[in-house]
């Protein structure tokens, strides 16, 4: 039932992301150091979705359902790519994730979707300076767990803010 609703959303994601005009993506290859490890990741230059999670743990219910959410709209077609607020190295990534000093590479981001109270600075940031529209997937009460009450209230702002709401419990 859950995966059901999940494709149910993903259709809809893309009926909105269908909205924007079709932009042709570049292909690049760079390579990055970063925590004295090189990987090489090819990137297109233009995203249509990027997720912004607050750790690349993917073994956290809530930041599963926006890993498979970004795996399974990459698979329709739509290309999508997650960036982290914090990376745990003992973490298994594969190529959908991008470290965050990998974004500066983008020339554009059609949608943020910010997944937690912890990644909303970093979307904010994000959706001003790619001019994107910004969803909040919310999870359940996530702003009444973050550690930090700071994140707490912008979470808040961001219900408020945001361009669109998805609520999952």
């Amino acid at each position: 039932p859950l995966f059901n609703l999940f494709l149910y959303f993903s259709e809809k994601l893309q009926n909105f992301i269908s909205i924007f005009t079709p932009s042709r993506t570049i292909g690049a290859s760079e390579e990055i150091s970063s925590n004295s490890h090189i990987f090489k990741v090819d990137i297109n230059l233009t995203i249509q979705v990027l997720f912004v999670l607050p750790s690349n743990r993917i073994e956290i219910g809530g930041l599963q359902t926006a890993y498979k959410l970004a795996v399974n709209l990459t698979k329709l077609g739509i290309y999508s790519k997650i960036v982290c607020v914090t990376n745990d190295p003992s973490s298994k990534i594969d190529n959908i994730f991008l470290e965050e000093e990998t974004v500066n590479f983008l020339e554009k981001v059609e949608l943020i979707i910010a997944c937690g109270a912890e990644s909303i600075d970093l979307a904010d940031k994000l959706g001003t300076r790619f001019s994107a529209k910004k969803i909040l997937l919310m999870q359940g009460p996530d702003h009444y767990f973050t550690p930090d009450w700071e994140n707490s209230k912008k979470f808040v702002s961001a219900i408020k803010n945001y361009d669109y709401i998805i609520v999952i419990s």
